[in-house]
């Protein structure tokens, strides 16, 4: 029998699968990095969705708690712990200083069906006057608690509340039965609530989804949020305040969102000596700046601080300004891989009736900032009159 040559070498045919299997890897890589959301409307409440085959079920569902500051008003940090004793398994809860958050993971149409059959009782039936009685009692317990050492934070949160315009609901006001008891009646409502579905494709759910939803009163709105209150709004005579300033930042439904998010991040590296906290709300953001180890009462300090960062930012380079730009992309694009982070950004995305897409706009925003714009807006957010001061010593009580 003639013997044939082989066409390839053993080395060859090594290099050739080594290439096939690069090329199947790159092509199996998505060309854009972002989740494609897509909204609709169930009952005048809007449903922003990801359709993705491989995961089970996550629904969440957001109401709008009244106009705050920078943490939630106590009736709603009573409500949720009167909500979470009563859901057991069937849901989890987490608050924010501006919306209750109720999520529901099932791994099928059935499941989540079955749980949303028993949503609306859960979050409608009154509870119990004994059950808010003892909830109210753990709150005032808790804040005779606070009030002997709150944090830089709670000091900040409770100067906010005193100087912004009066709350638009009472159930914003001081913890009482009565105030719990109006807080359920007004937040479960389809005026509040605003949903994010991920999972295989919605409109196997969306007609219990739509039964769920006839079981809540259309409601009214909390109303327009105030003007926001600006920097020379909220700024204050008295001397600057060595634990804590407050920066008013443009807020996430604002179009200087992603330019607030970096910048805030890079002052956080320029400014070592202090801790940085960036609350993002609707309108507007406040970007809190803390001294830890401090406790006189030194009207310097935040002088000094902004000096010493003009200083380091007018020694950076410009690569330097680049990359802080890129990480924060990078970042981005990274915690989208997980699974949990792709849900909490529909989650921001729905509440806040953001853009479908959000996400690649913020992308461009941020790269299309030039060295020369980061540079001088950083410099713009360190002049001493785009900072309030409410603070002039940790230890004082309102």
């Amino acid at each position: 029998m003639a013997s044939h040559t082989p066409l390839f070498s053993r080395r060859q045919l090594n290099i050739i699968i080594v290439i096939t299997a690069m090329i199947i890897a790159l092509l199996s890589i998505p060309s854009e990095p972002w989740p494609q959301i897509q909204r609709l409307s169930l009952q005048q409440v809007p449903l922003s969705y990801i359709v993705d085959d491989d995961r089970p079920f996550e629904l969440r569902l957001s109401f709008a708690l009244p106009k705050t500051a920078l943490l939630p008003v106590e009736p709603a940090l009573a409500l949720r712990q009167l909500l979470d004793h009563r859901a057991g398994a069937t849901f989890s809860t987490r608050l924010s200083s501006d919306r209750l958050t109720i999520s529901i993971s099932a791994p099928s149409s059935t499941a989540l069906a079955q749980h949303l059959q028993q949503l609306p009782r859960l979050l409608l039936e009154p509870f119990e006057r004994t059950a808010i009685a003892s909830s109210v009692k753990q709150h005032l317990a808790q804040r005779h608690i606070n009030r002997q050492q709150r944090s830089a934070v709670q000091q900040a949160d409770a100067w906010l509340r005193h100087h912004q315009p009066p709350p638009l609901s009472a159930t914003s006001g001081p913890i009482t039965e009565d105030v719990i008891n109006l807080l359920q009646q007004q937040l479960f409502s389809r005026s509040q609530l605003r949903l994010s579905l991920i999972g295989p494709q919605p409109e196997t759910i969306t007609a219990e989804l739509s039964a769920m939803l006839e079981q809540f009163d259309i409601g009214k709105s909390w109303g327009q949020d105030a003007t926001s209150p600006t920097a020379d709004q909220a700024r204050v005579t008295e001397q600057l305040a060595p634990v804590a300033a407050l920066q008013p930042l443009a807020g996430r439904q604002s179009a200087g969102f992603a330019e607030a998010l970096l910048l805030s991040r890079m002052l956080a590296q320029l400014a070592p000596e202090a801790t940085l906290q960036l609350h993002p709300g609707a309108k507007v953001s406040w970007l809190i700046w803390i001294e830890p180890n401090r406790t006189d009462t030194s009207p310097t300090w935040l002088a000094t601080q902004l000096k010493l960062i003009r200083h380091r930012l007018n020694t950076m380079k410009d690569w330097e300004l680049e990359r802080a730009a890129d990480d924060l992309r990078q970042q981005l694009e990274h915690r989208l891989l997980q699974p949990q982070a792709i849900a909490d950004q529909l989650e921001v995305i729905a509440f806040y009736q953001l853009p479908v897409d959000y996400l690649p706009q913020f992308d461009a925003t941020i790269a299309a900032l030039t060295r020369a714009e980061i540079r001088q807006q950083l410099l713009a957010l360190l002049q001493p009159e785009r900072f309030s001061y409410p603070i002039s010593n940790p230890t004082q009580q309102p």
